[in-house]
């Protein structure tokens, strides 16, 4: 029986919260997205949801590297190894650098004298004495919106939903690390897959096993259990935050309204899995797997990017725009579904946004964003009418 001991404990906290927040700073600065003032480009982000955002680049960034890294290797039958160092080592120079700013930028603003105002400001500010003291609501709404999240975390680990899907996410992500190989045994027959072809072509494209067995491996955890006990804890409390983050911009702060906002939708997730099939028993019972991840996370991640994007200045675009390429590669990691769903997305918010903005570069930009999209759907396309000829 596998148990999660204090060492698996910590390397989790730090490969799946610690790591993508300081390696998403370092994107967000390298992007021009952190200034050096530690303010944001976007104004809406003033009553902070930059911690947030940090997180969500930095695991967007390991995943679009895994997915590029995964592809080529997979079809040259190559080592998973060589795409675990390879997706680890760029999260960790993006680590280093975004320490490295940050260390910095914190030097700057205390020899700046910016560090005497900042504890004035703390003081006057600070959000537990501020939510304790004088917004008693607020601080009754965030707690029964915790309290909320923290029994649906628990009902989520508790009722764990195993179907055939286990046969291939797990299964394979499993055999990856057995065999040192992404995609070289057929969970059904045991035999080696010689083409892709099936659910072998949805995986090659969309290797989101590949990406369980990636960080159980550099958590020392199996598989199996960073999927149904890890993953759905982790990934919930970081889509709690997502939800918040766009509660604060929908409401322009409110934080009440947000922990009403956030309350309310995950009571629909706890009383609405009518379905195992259903979007909301996808999240519930299946976070681990691609698809749930792409309805639960991917989608309202890439629609507050739009959102902070929309804000954008016409001098303040281009690169920027490149926390979207990097969202719709993430989405096509986790399923198909995501690599679909994330271009046709990107492509009417391009078009609506350059309408509204005159701004025709916008369609330019767009196209380049959903261009990885277009060629995995293309490559599988490929996979299959080569199927029908041979």
């Amino acid at each position: 029986m596998y148990k999660i001991n204090v060492l698996n404990s910590i390397l989790i906290v730090m490969n799946l919260l610690v790591v993508p927040y300081f390696s998403g700073f370092g994107l967000l600065h390298m992007l021009g997205i952190e200034k050096a003032e530690r303010k944001m480009v976007f104004d809406k982000l003033e009553f902070s949801i930059r911690h947030g955002l940090r997180i969500f680049a930095g695991m967007l960034l390991s995943m679009s590297v895994f997915l590029i890294a995964a592809i080529p290797i997979t079809w040259f039958k190559g080592s998973f190894y060589a795409v675990l160092w390879i997706t680890l080592g760029t999260s960790l120079f993006f680590l280093i650098y975004g320490i490295e700013r940050m260390y910095i930028i914190k030097k700057k603003c205390t020899g700046s004298g910016d560090k005497e105002k900042g504890k004035k400001t703390k003081s006057k500010n600070g959000a537990v004495g501020r939510l304790l003291y004088n917004h008693k609501e607020e601080a009754l709404l965030l707690v029964i919106c915790l309290a909320v999240v923290i029994y649906y975390i628990v009902k989520t680990i508790t009722k764990v939903h195993f179907d055939e899907d286990d046969s291939r996410y797990i299964v394979n992500a499993v055999d990856t690390l057995k065999n040192g190989k992404l995609l070289a045994t057929d969970p059904t027959t045991g035999g080696p897959i010689t083409e892709f072809y099936g659910d072998f072509k949805k995986d090659l494209i969309s290797p989101w096993y590949g990406y369980i067995a990636y960080l159980a491996c550099i958590s020392f955890i199996h598989p199996t259990v960073l999927a149904h006990t890890v993953m759905p804890v982790i990934y919930t409390l970081i889509i709690a935050l997502l939800m918040f983050d766009m509660g604060k911009l929908i409401f322009n702060g409110d934080i009440s309204k947000t922990s009403v906002f956030v309350t309310f939708m995950f009571v629909l997730y706890i009383f609405g899995a009518s379905s195992r099939t259903s979007m909301v028993a996808m999240k519930a019972y299946r976070l681990w797997q691609g698809k749930a991840m792409v309805a639960s996370f991917g989608l309202p991640l890439m629609i507050l990017i739009f959102i902070l994007l929309y804000d954008l200045d016409k001098k303040e675009m281009g690169i920027k725009w490149l926390l979207l390429l990097f969202a719709n590669m993430s989405l096509s990691l986790m399923s198909g579904n995501g690599l679909v769903l994330s271009a046709v997305l990107t492509a009417c918010f391009g078009i609506i946004y350059a309408i509204l903005k005159k701004n025709w570069k916008i369609l330019l930009w767009t196209v380049l964003t959903v261009l990885p999209n277009v060629l995995l759907f293309i490559l599988s396309e490929v996979l299959t009418i080569s199927k029908y000829i041979s």
